[in-house]
């Protein structure tokens, strides 16, 4: 009987709060996406061109969600958009209706989250060519956007003195969280991101609750943070230094890959668990946006070091292009030959004697001969997506 009553007063509790949820609306500063289920890994269910005007109606965690769209869709509360009054209109084609905080409204394309988190700082920095944002050049740290709007805790009382504090402090804006001190806006405690993580990118939160859930809450702190070449990098001073290096390695000799790398993930993370089993996992891996590395993987001379860096960044380009498929066995050796490939490409620019792996290229052709007939394309495209983003840099 008390079980019922509980349960009972919990579901009133809970239609109180839908009641009570203020509906209200936001405009797409970008491009977005929309989501089937409020999960990076949910189907896209629809996009949104910049301007457009969302009717939120409720959330979910780190998810919004919209109405509108025939079928029940979500949107990342992380994503670049603006809260407007209800019934407003979409800007004018001058875009002068809406607050310009970032040099992709003045002078730059942008279609990624890092060209965006770039772009935001470069507005504060006053670096856009076109931008009217009166700025002092002396102050590391961003100052309020020429239209005055706030929409980063740093402006509310947050001591912030490097971009991560920036970052975590946008994130923390757009779910509510200015109120606490930033150590405190980690989400839910059954998460590293609230045992000392610096979690600031959906895949972050992810990761968290995976690690907390599965190793008994012991989260290792990353003893460092750092932006390197526009990736964030939190690990050891040891993983950071590694991390370095290929960066630098690959910006001399294969520079299209070092695009390819920092154009695509927004963090690389040293993983510091193993696989729950008792012993040591070396295993690497690529979540959403996100690269984890264990510390084996990049150990070595530097084309070693360098493939798993950029098979793993191949995940991410991959899954932000709507391209990655995991759901069969066939579709889950596909994609890990194709960014094996990419390995072998990256290393070829690298090498100027060349380099072959008999064994990559004899399970390509397994594949090919198993009906996969487009494989070394598919493979070949990352490569002309590499020379791309290398085009964009310059």
């Amino acid at each position: 009987m008390k079980a019922r009553f509980i349960a009972a007063f919990t579901a009133m509790l809970l239609l109180c709060t839908l009641a009570a949820a203020q509906e209200y609306s936001i405009r797409a500063n970008r491009g977005l996406n929309l989501r089937a289920a409020p999960s990076l890994y949910a189907d896209i269910a629809g996009t949104v061109r910049s301007g457009a005007i969302l009717q939120v109606v409720g959330d979910s965690g780190r998810w919004l969600k919209i109405a509108g769209y025939g079928s029940e869709v979500w949107l990342a509360k992380w994503v670049n958009y603006s809260r407007v009054e209800n019934g407003s209109q979409p800007p004018s084609q001058t875009g002068t209706s809406a607050p310009i905080d970032n040099c992709c409204f003045v002078d730059r394309q942008c279609s990624s989250d890092q060209e965006w988190i770039e772009g935001y700082w470069a507005y504060q920095n006053n670096h856009c060519p076109a931008s009217t944002a009166s700025q002092s050049g002396t102050s590391t740290q961003a100052a309020s956007n020429a239209a005055g709007q706030i929409d980063n805790c740093c402006f509310t009382g947050w001591q912030c003195n490097n971009n991560q504090d920036w970052i975590h402090g946008y994130v923390a804006f757009q779910n509510n969280q200015c109120a606490g001190s930033p150590s405190t806006q980690q989400g839910s405690a059954d998460s590293c991101c609230a045992h000392g993580w610096n979690c600031t990118i959906e895949s972050d939160w992810v990761l968290g609750e995976r690690v907390y859930a599965d190793h008994g809450g012991q989260c290792v702190i990353p003893a460092v943070q750092a932006n390197v070449d526009g990736l964030i990098i939190e690990g050891s001073t040891w993983f950071l230094g590694q991390v370095k290096q290929i960066l630098d390695y690959l910006k001399r000799h294969a520079p299209e890959w070092h695009a390819y790398l920092v154009k695509g993930p927004l963090k690389v993370r040293e993983r510091t668990w193993g696989d729950n089993t008792g012993r040591e996992s070396i295993i690497s891996f690529a979540l959403g946006n996100l690269i984890v590395l264990h510390p084996r993987s990049i150990a070595g001379n530097q084309p070693a070091r360098s493939y798993t860096l950029t098979h793993e960044a191949c995940h991410v380009q991959r899954n932000i292009a709507g391209l990655t498929r995991y759901g069969t066995h066939i579709e889950q050796r596909i994609e890990e030959t194709i960014c094996d490939l990419v390995g072998v490409y990256m290393i070829d620019s690298a090498r100027p004697a060349g380099y072959s792996s008999k064994y990559v290229t004899a399970r390509a052709e397994q594949l090919f001969n198993e009906g996969i007939t487009n494989i070394f394309e598919l493979a070949q495209a990352e490569r002309e997506r590499a020379f791309h983003l290398l085009a964009t840099m310059s």
